[in-house]
């Protein structure tokens, strides 16, 4: 049977992220430089949105620092984190695992005003709207354990 069927038809993937998505999440936040949409368990860059053209590899460190950062224990419980944050005195690096599929995960990259928890907010309805509505129950009750 090929890779992308089951018996019970195509395959679907866990997350529909699509160009328009992250374009409307970027244009939401003001200060919004890129927001990109990555496979962290393989390092994969998906999806990107810039207001500037950025170099691959310029896209694949961001990659990265998603995938190191929430792939990270929490120093008290050993548990993986779902969030993070990581500013410098010129931009917000703001990384959120998705609902759907926690090997992938949104980036957002604003200036260092920007508020963060309205970036949180923007991105979770993102990826909101990116879950496949089967998902249902399991993604709101998820969406409100990541939330506290």
């Amino acid at each position: 049977m090929p890779r992308d069927t089951t018996e019970t038809g195509p395959v679907r993937p866990a997350t529909l992220m699509t160009p328009e998505i992250l374009r409307q999440l970027r244009k939401r936040l003001p200060d919004c430089e890129l927001v990109l949409y990555a496979d962290i368990a393989s390092g994969t860059v998906l999806a990107s949105d810039a207001r500037l053209v950025h170099p691959q590899e310029n896209l694949d460190t961001i990659c990265a620092c998603a995938r190191a950062f929430l792939n990270a224990p929490r120093l008290a419980s050993h548990d993986l984190t779902n969030e993070a944050v990581f500013q410098t005195p010129t931009a917000k690096r703001v990384f959120l695992r998705a609902f759907a599929d926690p090997c992938e995960a949104l980036a957002c990259i604003c200036g260092p005003d920007s508020d963060v928890a309205e970036i949180f907010d923007a991105m979770r309805a993102a990826l909101g709207e990116a879950t496949p509505d089967e998902f249902g129950l399991n993604v709101l009750e998820f969406r409100e354990a990541v939330a506290k």
